[in-house]
């Protein structure tokens, strides 16, 4: 509670909490609480802006062999929940895999369906082959 009585002064420019405490009523600070859980003002705001150009900055020089993911701006945020977000991004990674593994079946099936449709479409149709299975001159150029 403290916290936020000292939040709410600094984004008020108040050094005397207690004053500012005597000030408002319980009501008035409750809504101060609702309205800096809807909008973000004092350090909280300067902290997103931040966090976002950090964000912004990371993903300009990522690797995305290294990390084929971008990165969010909670990840460079110092009120962020980072147990939170490891957890978040092991999800990522695992999700990542899966797709990376139907990506490569698919490729794998449709690579062998090509290879097989080429195969088939080299070889002479036996009905073109003579009586004794030999190609008849002519035949070839088709």
């Amino acid at each position: 509670m403290r916290q936020a009585w000292m939040r709410l002064a600094l984004a008020m420019g108040r050094p005397d909490i207690g004053a500012l405490q005597d000030e408002l009523s319980p009501e008035e600070f409750r809504e101060w609480i609702a309205y800096s859980r809807e909008f973000m003002f004092g350090d909280s705001l300067i902290d997103w802006h931040l966090s976002q150009l950090r964000c912004d900055h990371a993903n300009l020089h990522r690797d995305p062999k290294k990390r084929p993911y971008p990165f969010i701006p909670e990840e460079f945020s110092a009120h962020a929940d980072h147990e939170s977000l490891r957890k978040r991004r092991q999800k990522a990674d695992e999700a990542l895999m899966q797709v990376n593994a139907l990506v490569a079946k698919h490729r794998a099936a449709a690579a062998k369906k090509r290879a097989e449709q080429h195969a088939s479409r080299s070889e002479p149709d036996n009905e073109s082959r003579g009586e004794h299975g030999q190609v008849p001159p002519g035949a070839e150029a088709g």
